[in-house]
């Protein structure tokens, strides 16, 4: 299946997001040996979720987060394969994604 691919939506255990994430666009292959040769089509650092949740009152505060990475369109016009790639993490070395939402359309 062929997408274009105008945003993705992630969420995350507040304790556990990522701080760093490349999406590679077409490379089936790709592994972790291959990701720092190998040039991203996006990279998007994600705010520090634990700052930001120091403004919401208490009893509002939830487990999980969510955020859009609001994909450059053009670049992922024709997609067959993405390769999401979390270089590290703002809760040390673990990283949890709860959920994956891909927008698009063939």
């Amino acid at each position: 299946m062929v997408l274009d691919l105008p945003r993705l939506d992630l969420s995350a255990e507040h304790a556990l997001n990522p701080r760093v994430i490349k999406l590679f666009r077409n490379e089936p292959s790709l592994d972790f040996s291959d990701v720092d040769d190998k040039k991203p089509a996006e990279v998007f650092e994600v705010p520090d979720v634990n700052t930001l949740l120091q403004a919401i009152p208490l009893g509002k505060k939830s487990a999980l987060v969510s955020w859009q990475l609001p994909v450059t369109f053009p670049r992922w016009h024709g997609t067959s394969f993405l390769t999401i790639f979390v270089e590290n993490s703002w809760g040390g070395q673990k990283v949890r994604l709860s959920g994956l939402e891909l927008l698009g359309q063939e």
